[in-house]
C-alpha cells in the first residue's frame, strides 16, 4: 500500500519481495545482513520483538537495525468457541481456574506473538491453559471454529467475521483503549488494568544505514501515510496509522522487547533456533 507513494516521493522503484517463514525471521536476517546502503528495507510485524527473545539466532531488534517508522497497529481479538460457558472475559477466567489445565488455546507457533500474548492473558488472570501450536495463526482459527479448540488471540481482521456471524464469542480486544470500529467489544484491560498489546507493523533498514538515508525515507513514509487512499487503505485493514520518528519506533520494539523477555522466562518457553 506504501510502494506507490513511495516511489512518487523518492523517485526510485520500490520491488516488494515477500519472505515468509519462521514468524519474519527468515525476511529479518535478509534485511539485517544487507547491505547498509537504503536500498534494501524491511516492514515486520510485532513479531519481530518476539522473535529476538525466543530464538537464539533472532537479531538484536534494540541494536541490530536501523529504525525508520511504526506504520501503524491494531489488537488481537480474545474470542472463544460457543460451547464454552461464558459470555465475558470475567466469567471465561472463572470457567478457566475451576477446570484448570482443561482449557486450550490455538497459536501459529511456539514463540509466536499470539502465543506469548496468551501466555500473558493467562498469568494476568491466573490461570493455566493448554498450548496447542498450529503451523499458522489461521489453521488454529479454523480448528477453533470447528470446536477443537477452546480459544484464540488472534488478528482482529480474520477473527471478527467469526465473531459476528455468531461462530465465535468475541471477548475483548488487547489495546488499551475499545478500537473504535468495534467499541461494543470491551478491552482485556477493564477486567485486567494494565494490559495492553498491539500488533504493530514497522519499517526499518540494515544496521549503518546513513542518518541522512534513513531520515529520508521516515519523512517519505510518513508523508505517505497522510495520503488519504493510503490511509484509508491501511484502516481498512484494521490498522490505526501511527507515523512519527525512527526513536519513536526504536523505544516501541525496545519495550516490547522487555515485556516479552519476562513473559518467555517466567512461562519457561523454549523453542529451539
Amino acid at each position: 500500500m506504501l510502494v506507490p507513494k513511495l516511489t512518487e516521493y523518492l523517485g526510485q522503484p520500490f520491488v516488494v519481495d515477500n519472505r515468509g517463514g519462521a514468524g519474519g525471521l527468515i525476511g529479518t536476517e535478509i534485511a539485517a545482513r544487507a547491505a547498509p546502503d537504503g536500498y534494501t528495507i524491511i516492514t515486520i510485524s510485532g513479531s519481530f520483538a518476539t522473535n529476538a527473545v525466543v530464538y537464539k539466532s533472532a537479531y538484536d531488534p534494540a541494536t541490530g537495525v536501523a529504525p525508520i517508522v511504526e506504520i501503524g497497529f491494531s489488537p488481537f481479538l480474545v474470542a472463544i468457541n460457543p460451547s464454552v460457558p461464558a459470555r465475558s472475559l470475567r466469567e471465561f477466567m472463572a470457567y478457566a481456574r475451576q477446570n484448570a489445565g482443561k482449557l486450550t488455546y490455538g497459536t501459529g507457533g511456539t514463540g509466536s506473538i499470539t502465543h506469548l500474548a496468551t501466555e500473558l492473558l493467562a498469568s494476568t488472570g491466573g490461570v493455566k491453559l493448554v498450548h496447542v501450536p498450529y503451523k499458522a495463526s489461521a489453521i488454529a482459527l479454523t480448528n477453533m471454529v470447528g470446536g477443537q479448540i477452546h480459544l484464540v488471540v488472534g488478528s482482529m481482521l480474520p477473527t471478527l467475521p467469526h465473531v459476528k456471524a455468531g461462530r465465535l464469542i468475541g471477548l475483548a480486544v488487547t489495546t488499551a483503549e475499545r478500537w473504535p470500529t468495534n467499541p461494543e467489544i470491551p478491552t482485556v484491560a477493564e477486567t485486567f488494568p494494565g494490559y495492553d498489546v498491539e500488533l504493530w507493523f514497522g519499517m526499518w533498514a540494515p544496521k549503518g544505514t546513513p542518518a541522512a538515508i534513513v531520515l529520508r525515507l521516515n519523512a517519505a513514509a510518513n508523508k505517505a501515510l497522510l495520503d488519504s487512499d493510503v490511509e484509508q487503505n491501511l484502516r481498512g485493514s484494521g490498522l490505526r496509522i501511527s507515523g512519527g520518528t525512527p526513536q519513536r519506533f526504536a523505544e516501541r520494539v525496545r519495550k516490547d522487547t522487555a515485556r516479552w523477555n519476562k513473559v518467555v522466562r517466567e512461562a519457561g518457553i523454549k523453542v529451539e533456533g
